[in-house]
């Protein structure tokens, strides 16, 4: 429930890794964000979440993107 009537403060980004070889991206999870307030460099931010909970090593950060799929 959100403090500001009309508001959902919640975000839902897809998580994918893509795989070079066949060019193709595989869903490997959902993040959700709960920020009151949109900030400057929020989706950065989950993207970095994304590849620190996701990515097999340092070297596959490159190959973890997010979507975002609501508000």
């Amino acid at each position: 429930m959100s403090i500001f009537p009309g508001m959902n403060t919640h975000k839902y980004y897809l998580v994918y890794r893509q795989d070079k070889e066949r060019g193709k991206k595989a869903t490997i999870g959902i993040l959700e964000e709960r920020r009151k307030v949109d900030r400057e460099g929020n989706e950065r931010g989950m993207l970095m979440l994304a590849r620190e909970r996701f990515a097999k090593s340092v070297t596959d950060f490159p190959n973890i993107s997010i979507h975002r799929i609501s508000s």
